[in-house]
């Protein structure tokens, strides 16, 4: 029975070729195998390599999800698309917070009182919206509005709002006007009915 090639052999005539070359005590050992590779083999070799390459530069390209920070600098409710320092609504805020993967923090420049023509964008990613205080930022459904919830968070989301009033909120049979969230608990913090 013949033994099994070691893995260094590509086939099995090929082992036993070697074997009867370097296996004869009466006859020198070689210095070198004399396998090589066939040609299917140097193309397989090739590709190999070539997807490993076009890996590492694709990777390379990759920005890795990293937190960011916008700032809320107007009362506006308005979307442009852009949340940048010269121009960034709440909804702005919202809409690139969501874009951009991690957990994100939306912060306030301003204050006074958002007043919201329709509803926010869902919350679908984790985000802290940090306002100024509650006293001297309040997100408001305007009244002339049909009626929509302020802030939904979706669900398997962390989401921390704090420094702001939420007030105005509306909907019809249901609950949640101001924030409506999966969530079946929520960290003790002053939750005020106005």
């Amino acid at each position: 029975m013949l033994a099994q090639p070691p893995s260094q052999f590509h086939d099995f005539t090929t082992y036993f070729e070697a074997t009867q070359t370097f296996g004869s005590p009466a006859q020198t050992p070689k210095t070198e195998c004399p396998i090589k590779p066939n040609s299917s083999e140097k193309r397989l070799t090739s590709l190999v390599i070539i997807l490993a390459a076009f890996v590492c530069f694709a990777l390379a390209g990759v920005k890795s999800a990293q937190a960011a920070t916008y700032v809320v600098n107007s009362t506006a409710d308005t979307d442009d698309t852009v949340c940048d320092n010269t121009n960034c609504t709440l909804r702005e805020a919202i809409n690139a917070a969501n874009a951009n993967s991690g957990a994100d923090t939306i912060a306030f420049s301003v204050t006074g009182t958002i007043l919201l023509g329709s509803a926010l964008p869902d919350l679908s990613d984790d985000v802290t919206i940090s306002g100024p205080g509650a006293n001297v930022l309040t997100v408001k459904r305007d009244p002339n509005a049909s009626g929509f919830r302020i802030f939904i968070v979706n669900s398997g989301k962390t989401v921390t709002i704090s420094g702001l009033t939420i007030t105005n909120g509306s909907v019809v049979g249901g609950f949640g006007g101001g924030i409506l969230s999966n969530v079946r608990s929520l960290t003790p913090c002053p939750l005020q009915r106005l």
